[in-house]
C-alpha cells in the first residue's frame, strides 16, 4: 500500500509541475529529422501545418532569421 501511495503521489507531482505546450508562443520545426533520412514523409510540412492551425509561430532552425521578440527571450521558442 506504501508503495502504491509513494507512486500514485509522485505521478500528480509531476502532472502539477509540467510544461505546458500553450506557454510558447513559436516552435521551431526542423527541416529535416535525422531518423528519416531517406525519406522525409513529409512530416516538416504537416507538422507546420498543424501547429500553424493551432495559433503558433513556426520558425525555422536559423536564429538569424527569427523575429526580434524570438532572439530578445529565447525561452518562449
Amino acid at each position: 500500500m506504501k508503495k502504491l501511495s509513494v507512486i500514485i503521489s509522485s505521478f500528480c507531482v509531476m502532472l502539477s509541475y509540467a510544461q505546458k505546450v500553450s506557454d510558447y508562443k513559436y516552435v521551431v520545426v526542423p527541416s529535416s529529422f535525422e531518423s528519416f533520412k531517406k525519406n522525409n514523409y513529409g512530416l516538416s510540412a504537416f507538422l507546420t501545418k498543424s501547429l500553424k492551425s493551432k495559433q503558433y509561430i513556426v520558425i525555422s532552425e536559423n536564429r538569424g532569421q527569427w523575429p526580434e521578440e524570438a532572439n530578445v527571450n529565447p525561452c518562449s521558442v
